[in-house]
């Protein structure tokens, strides 16, 4: 099984990566500029409606962020399946029902991709369900919804000539959408029976973010400086043959070498500043939960990862080929205070806030009338 999926998920990528072209570049483009409007336009939306039930800003962004991922799988998905095969180049019928399934090692780890590509074909409607409807919607509309894009694909595959119809594609392909959408209910049920009846809980599973972020934080800063070194060195490698791959033109070797030594680094502190905001949001969330205002949770939340932060660097003076930099501390209280800001901006107003504020309004408009008098 492991030996299929290794198979199956390197022959994605190669086929992705095989779709070189400007049209591609265009594409991903144009998604996320109307993504993007789309969540400007949202916001505006938002903010006009006064005196009337507003939609919380951090729904927005999700719904953005939902939207725009499930709209970068949709052209994943053409592209693996279109767009990477030249019309004309490949066509046949094959109606033999398990056909791929009996075939070599090469065939059935094709079949395995085929249920691998759907499975966030399923997942995706499930969440877009889940946050319109508040539910992850009927399971026999994936399975029809699932059928019918793969028959479309499979259809126009013949009609153009790009690949073969086949029966086993369309029932693996729909497999993978309700295994995508099975995996969301499951998600829901229980998110559901938290909600109901993990009251006393629930302290401890907010806290559970936070407490698996320092764990994968300390878990890092503990690694060996070679190996520490040589991880950030692979990603970096791998972004710059993908970023290669997909863009238009080509890079020779030495200048894909001297690409990866300048962009180590930033890759790194990218990193920093990444992790630390995440673990910023955890504690904004956490503190926010317990009835905290905005502002005094600001603060905490961001001492709370400057602790960390200058932990962090104190434990990797004691790790073999690391040492401490202030300069990464910044990093760090970087990354933490631009998510805390836009998340203090987006996050609404308790009660207590908002009467607090109102009060010193009133006694603002109550002096000004003792004052004309």
């Amino acid at each position: 099984m492991r030996e299929l999926l290794r198979i199956a998920l390197r022959e994605i990528l190669v086929t992705w990566c095989r779709h070189n072209n400007s049209a591609f570049v265009t594409g991903v483009w144009v998604l996320f500029i109307t993504v993007f409007l789309y969540v400007i336009y949202r916001l505006v939306y938002h903010l006009k409606k006064k005196g009337r039930k507003q939609t919380k800003p951090l729904k927005v962004l999700y719904e953005g962020l939902l939207i725009s991922l499930a709209g970068v799988y949709g052209y994943f998905l053409i592209a693996i399946t279109l767009l990477s095969r030249e019309a004309g180049s490949r066509e046949g019928l094959n109606l033999e029902l398990g056909a791929t399934l009996r075939g070599s090692v090469a065939l059935v780890a094709l079949a395995f991709e085929n249920l691998l590509l759907f499975i966030p074909f399923g997942v995706f409607f499930a969440l877009l369900m889940w946050v319109y409807k508040g539910r992850c919607g009927k399971f026999y509309n994936i399975i029809l919804l699932g059928a019918l894009t793969s028959l479309a694909i499979e259809t126009t595959q013949l009609k153009c000539g790009m690949g073969f119809f086949e029966l086993d594609d369309i029932i693996l392909n729909t497999a993978g959408s309700f295994a995508g959408y099975i995996i969301v209910f499951i998600l829901w049920c229980i998110w559901n029976l938290y909600l109901k009846f993990g009251g006393p809980i629930r302290p401890f599973v907010q806290a559970l973010p936070i407490l698996v972020l320092l764990a994968v934080i300390f878990g890092f800063s503990a690694e060996p400086g070679p190996e520490s070194g040589a991880a950030s060195t692979l990603i970096t490698t791998q972004i710059v043959h993908v970023a290669d791959a997909i863009l238009p033109g080509s890079l020779s070797e030495a200048r894909q070498a001297e690409i990866i030594e300048n962009l180590n680094p930033v890759i790194r502190k990218l990193a920093h500043m990444s992790e630390y905001a995440v673990l910023a949001g955890a504690f904004f969330y956490f503190l926010r939960e317990r009835g905290l205002r905005r502002r005094l949770v600001f603060i905490l939340s961001l001492v709370s990862t400057v602790v960390v932060a200058v932990g962090d660097e104190i434990h990797q003076l004691f790790v073999p080929g690391r040492d401490g930099a202030l300069r990464d501390v910044g990093f760090d209280i970087l990354g933490a205070v631009l998510l805390l800001t836009v998340v203090y901006l987006l996050t609404p107003r308790t009660h207590r806030e908002m009467n607090k504020e109102q009060r010193k309004h009133d006694k603002v408009i109550t002096k000004k009338r003792a004052s004309k008098h």
